[in-house]
C-alpha cells in the first residue's frame, strides 16, 4: 500500500500531554475507549452469516487468548455461554470479541494539515499547532529500531469511512484484517479528518519515543498567542535536527487557510 509522504498530529500547547508529544518526541498509544466516537471498535462484524461450528471455534479462540490456562470444561461451558447469548449483529453482545479490540493501542494522524474543522477540534481552536510527521521515516523507524517487549509490530492503516455498517464477513478476514477492519472503520460523519493509524497489539496507554528527524515541518494555528510562539521557536532553536516553520493565517476571500514559512 502507498502511504502519504507525510502525516499531521493537530495538538494544543496548553495541555502537558499535547506539548510533550513535540518537546520530548513521544508519541501516545491510547485504547478506542478514550476516543469521542462511541462507535469506535463497535462495528459489528457477521457472525449471522456463519456457521455454528465457526462461531464456536471463533469463541473459543477469543477465550484462550485471554485465558490461555483454561481447562477443557470451563472452555466449553464459555463457549456455551457466549454462544447462547445470540444477536450477533448487536457489538453490545459480542464483549468478548470487543476486549481485544480495545486492548490495541492506536496513534491517529490526519492526512491534512489545513482543516479548518481540524484546527478548531484538536488544535485549541487555531492557538495551537500542527506537527507534520515524515511517514517513510517514522515507518522505518518503528520496522527496524522499535521492539517493545513482546516484539509487537507497529503497523499504520488508512481509516475508510461508510454510510452504513460495512458487511464484515470474519471467515473472510485474514488475522490481520480481523482487527484491522474494525479499527479502520467509522461513519462518513469524520471523513473529513482523513485519518491514518498506527496501531499495536495488546498495548495501550503506552509512549513510543521516536527519533527527532522523523518531525519535517511545525504549523502555527492563525490564533496562537505571540507568547507561545516565541516558546516553539525557542525550543526549535535547540533541536539537533532543524525543521520547517510555517505560520497559518485567514484567507481574506475565501473560507480557507493561507501557510507561509517563516524563520527562528
Amino acid at each position: 500500500m502507498d502511504y502519504p509522504s507525510f502525516l499531521y498530529k493537530y495538538r494544543n500547547w496548553e495541555n502537558d500531554y499535547n506539548k510533550i508529544e513535540l518537546l520530548d518526541s513521544e508519541l501516545y498509544f491510547t485504547s478506542a475507549l478514550n476516543f469521542n466516537d462511541p462507535f469506535e471498535c463497535k462495528i459489528p462484524l457477521n457472525y449471522e452469516d456463519e456457521s455454528e461450528e465457526y462461531i464456536r471455534k471463533s469463541i473459543a479462540y477469543h477465550i484462550k487468548e485471554r485465558d490461555k490456562n483454561i481447562s477443557d470444561a470451563d472452555l466449553h461451558k464459555e463457549v456455551d455461554y457466549w454462544y447462547n447469548k445470540k444477536n450477533w449483529s448487536n457489538p453490545d453482545n459480542i464483549e468478548l470479541m470487543l476486549a481485544k479490540l480495545n486492548s490495541i493501542g492506536l496513534y491517529s494522524l490526519s492526512s491534512t494539515y489545513d482543516n479548518i474543522l481540524m484546527w478548531s477540534h484538536y488544535a485549541n481552536s487555531h492557538r495551537g499547532f500542527c506537527i507534520s510527521y515524515d511517514i517513510k521515516k517514522l515507518r522505518q523507524f518503528f520496522e527496524t529500531e522499535y521492539f517493545d517487549n513482546y516484539n509487537n509490530l507497529v503497523n499504520l492503516v488508512e481509516v475508510k469511512y461508510y454510510e452504513e455498517f460495512p458487511n464484515f464477513l470474519p471467515s473472510d478476514l485474514n488475522s490481520q484484517q480481523y482487527y484491522e477492519l474494525p479499527i479502520s472503520s467509522k461513519a462518513i460523519d469524520w471523513e473529513y479528518e482523513g485519518e491514518y493509524r498506527f496501531y499495536i497489539m495488546d498495548h495501550v496507554n503506552i509512549k513510543v519515543k521516536v527519533p527527532l528527524n522523523v518531525i519535517d515541518s511545525i504549523y502555527l494555528g492563525c490564533q496562537m498567542p505571540l507568547e507561545i510562539k516565541s516558546k516553539i521557536k525557542k525550543y526549535l532553536l535547540t533541536r539537533e535536527y532543524k525543521v520547517k516553520l510555517f505560520q497559518s493565517n485567514r484567507n481574506k476571500d475565501a473560507f480557507k487557510l493561507n501557510f507561509k514559512e517563516i524563520q527562528y
